[in-house]
């Protein structure tokens, strides 16, 4: 394994693809690059980052910011406000579509310009490729779930184990 940035304290990651990595410290948005071989990190906002999205199919980032609201990520320090209650937990799927999670457990999905109301009293979720959404009750013991390329779901218990289900096994 090999360390690519020690200069940051890096808090958050979302990984796009191969070549392309989104991370954050307490005050900086990075986004790491493959290229000849080599990794390069650049800074891209400056701002409180808690959370960080990149999505599936467009590779747009979403963020939970500032007062921990919900923001879709521009450009050279452009950004949008996406929601207008807090949010605890966000997973993008596209510029247009995500999901996130408040701070009253209640599960909501924004597509195109609207947020509406999945369930109540959700831990935590997340969403495949083909927008199939994957909630989890406030009462399993889970701390955060992710939904990989196969839709195999990959667990962080709040015993801080990492279990991983696909459709045939489960490891952990």
């Amino acid at each position: 394994m090999e360390e690519i940035d020690g200069s940051y304290f890096h808090s958050n990651i979302s990984i796009c693809d191969y070549n392309k990595v989104f991370t954050t410290d307490n005050s900086n948005l990075f986004v790491g690059s493959y290229y000849n071989n080599v990794y390069s990190l650049e800074i891209l906002d400056r701002g409180t980052y808690y959370q960080i999205s990149c999505a599936f199919h467009d590779k747009s980032l979403w963020f939970i910011g500032s007062g921990h609201y919900i923001y879709l990520y521009i450009n050279n320090y452009k950004k949008i406000i996406r929601s207008e209650v807090q949010f605890k937990q966000i997973k993008a799927l596209s510029e247009q579509h995500a999901i996130g999670i408040d701070y009253n457990y209640t599960l909501w999905e924004y597509i195109n310009g609207t947020w509406t109301w999945i369930r109540n009293n959700v831990r935590t979720a997340s969403i495949n490729h083909n927008a199939e959404t994957f909630p989890f009750p406030d009462t399993t013991g889970i701390a955060k779930i992710d939904v990989g390329q196969r839709d195999d779901l990959w667990i962080l218990t709040e015993d801080y184990e990492v279990m991983h289900l696909s459709h045939t096994n489960t490891e952990s």
